[in-house]
């Protein structure tokens, strides 16, 4: 089991962070070209979730453990194909199209395509796999009730957060009023309601990506730092290196004038969305909660911003005087490191579902 443990670690820290270093050389190609990045953006966060399914592969006889085989091997499909899909949108020049007057890649839109049936197909996978497959994979739907009222305490929260900016800034620049004036004229807007509605409607149509990131951080990860450094040292850590995870992305993609800049405050985002999604994900043991929390935060931001365009968080401009202010605000999360299933003297954590389950 030892050496399994070993192999589970290297093959996911490879996945995650080898080929995300190595794919930052197309990136990087790709910004001195101008070519768009979107693809593999999205294809990024599925390298996380690839590590955990081939070292849970890789070790499954030694282990006797049995997975969802399936579903794996259609994640594992479908993020070739992003890869594929990715290298392409970089070294092959192709002229966008032009919908509704914003330019989108004709790749990008390919993967967005493609993602559908993806999704529904992998989604169906698991939900009809055998109970104890989807165990050893930590796939099953628990505590649902909670779950629910976990989510909509993280959509509260997310709105709380906003109008605290808001209040921040009327009381630093006195510009606060006319912004949330702005604010609830575009989320009140017929563009901004259709797209909310769509963006709740496509949940189980593109929900593979953050399923990518939440299975590697928070399933798999989580509970191993968390059983050798404590629940708390173990959650703040964890942050830490989804953090810097997102390095490419902060220095090539969300701004390319003010990476350091960007970095920082990413390193701060996960920190405190380590501490809430770990939180979430300790009190239900379900990563279709951490899953759909992390769908809605990022896909929110168009619609609070009313830009369905895929560059409406690229090329961002931060400040190292607005770092102390996110990080305030970021506090309504950093608290929620004093609820109970961080204070338990319990250093074990779980690892991984893997009892010995026999076919």
């Amino acid at each position: 089991m030892e050496k399994a443990e070993k192999v589970k670690l290297v093959t996911f820290f490879t996945l995650a962070f080898g080929v995300t270093a190595l794919m930052a050389i197309p990136m990087y190609y790709g910004i001195n070209h101008e070519r768009d990045l979107n693809t593999l953006t999205t294809t990024q966060m599925m390298y996380p979730a690839c590590g955990v399914i081939l070292g849970n592969m890789f070790t499954s006889k030694k282990t006797d453990t049995r997975y969802p085989v399936t579903a794996y091997s259609f994640t594992l499909i479908f993020t070739a194909i992003l890869i594929a899909l990715s290298l392409i949108s970089v070294y092959v020049p192709i002229k966008p199209v032009t919908i509704a007057g914003d330019e989108y890649s004709l790749i990008y839109l390919s993967a967005s395509f493609i993602m559908i049936p993806f999704s529904v197909a992998v989604l169906c996978m698991f939900i009809m796999s055998a109970k104890y497959r989807k165990e050893n994979a930590g796939v099953c739907f628990k505590h649902k009730g909670m779950s629910l009222l976990l989510l909509c305490l993280f959509i509260v929260i997310y709105f709380v957060r906003i109008f605290s900016e808001f209040g921040l800034s009327e009381i630093i620049d006195h510009d606060g009023k006319e912004q949330i004036n702005e604010f609830l004229t575009s989320i009140t807007s017929s563009g901004s309601i259709i797209m909310l509605v769509t963006t709740i409607i496509s949940l189980p149509l593109a929900w593979l990506p953050y399923f990518g990131e939440e299975y590697g951080w928070r399933y798999f990860l989580q509970p191993r730092l968390q059983q050798k450094f404590g629940l708390r040292k173990g959650i703040i850590i964890l942050g830490i290196i989804w953090g810097l995870w997102h390095a490419p992305l902060c220095f090539m993609y969300y701004s390319r004038t003010t990476g350091l800049q960007m970095q920082t405050a990413q390193i701060i985002t996960c920190i405190a969305y380590a501490i809430f999604f770990g939180f979430v994900y300790m009190k239900t043991e379900n990563i279709w909660l951490p899953v759909t929390i992390h769908y809605f935060n990022n896909n929110l931001i168009p619609v609070l911003a009313n830009d369905s365009s895929p560059e409406v968080i690229q090329n961002q401009s931060v400040r190292w005087s607005e770092i102390p202010i996110h990080a305030l605000l970021m506090t309504v999360y950093f608290v929620f490191i004093f609820a109970k299933e961080f204070r338990s003297s319990d250093k074990s954590g779980k690892t991984d579902t893997d009892s010995k389950q026999a076919e």
